[in-house]
């Protein structure tokens, strides 16, 4: 198992959780408490593999709380224990703030008026659009490289998995571990602003 581990220089309490897993495997798993950071990764499909991972979902379930995780099903079904805050329903919800009355985002013009759209895509550039922001998730790589995609989608961290396990390449392992860890840091940011006081819609969560 290959690992990744990081100070920071700040001391966050409770704990940012991200999974990249296929439908029966998790193959990387990061989290951030208190001042560490840690990415742990499988470097092969061996069932010893999977077990070694398994034994750090059962140690990461017990790290300190609230949880704050990357898609609350997920989360649940790897971690085996309740989720507190679902960040993809924090982002998306967040989003939706800032979005004008009848409009997508797209990402190389801004704002497009939806009854333009055709086909999900921007008629001015021909980029898809999207409900969410990319510049509210804020991390230093912004989803960098891009067409990563979503955890779990095919042309996302999963297509880089399987061509891991096809070539070994040392680098789809590490892009892989880039997206995990820029994750992490876009949920720690959520824990920052809520530590603020950022206003919460009642109907969102219940604190």
């Amino acid at each position: 198992m290959k690992e990744h581990e990081s100070t920071l220089h700040v001391g966050l309490k409770g704990t940012v959780i991200n999974i990249e897993a296929t439908q029966d495997c998790v193959f990387t798993m990061g989290y951030v408490t208190g001042d560490k950071l840690r990415i742990l990764q499988l470097e092969d499909d061996s069932q010893a593999e999977r077990d070694r991972m398994g034994e750090q979902l059962r140690q990461a379930s017990r790290l300190p709380k609230p949880f704050y995780v990357c898609q609350r099903e997920v989360g649940e079904k790897w971690l085996g224990c309740e989720i507190d805050f679902d960040l993809d329903e924090y982002w998306t919800k967040l989003g939706e703030q800032f979005r004008p009355t009848r409009t997508e985002w797209c990402e190389q013009c801004g704002w497009i008026h939806i009854g333009s759209i055709r086909g999900g895509v921007c008629p001015n550039c021909g980029s898809p659009v999207r409900q969410v922001i990319r510049e509210l998730q804020l991390r230093p790589s912004a989803y960098e490289p891009r067409g990563l995609g979503p955890p779990g989608k095919e042309g996302g961290t999963v297509r880089l998995w399987n061509e891991y396990l096809k070539t070994k390449l040392e680098l789809h392992l590490f892009v892989i571990a880039l997206k995990n860890q820029a994750d992490l840091l876009s949920g720690c940011c959520f824990a920052v602003w809520r530590s603020m006081g950022l206003p919460f819609d009642s109907a969102w969560y219940e604190i």
